[in-house]
């Protein structure tokens, strides 16, 4: 939205404030929250016995350490410098 918002501006001339464009919530972690939440259902399933709560936080939390993971390798490889500058 921001973007096409931004394209009609310079179409038409304008220039938005600075920053405009970088201002956003990071819901990553949030995300991560919900799904280890979740997986202390596993732990509540172990607990009163049942098999289906337990798998179902099994797979929510290797989910939520998965998605952990792949935001941290994304994260580094938006930091890395591009071969041959300096």
């Amino acid at each position: 939205m921001l973007a096409k918002q931004a394209v009609q501006e310079a179409k038409l001339g304008r220039h938005f404030p600075e920053g405009k464009g970088s201002e956003y919530v990071n819901v990553a972690p949030f995300i991560n929250a919900i799904f280890t939440a979740l997986g202390i259902i596993r732990f509540v399933g172990l607990g009163l016995g049942d098999r289906s709560l337990y798998i179902f936080g099994g797979i929510a939390m290797l989910i939520a350490i998965s998605l952990r993971y792949m935001g941290i390798g994304l994260n580094q490889a938006a930091r890395r410098k591009p071969l041959g500058k300096k």
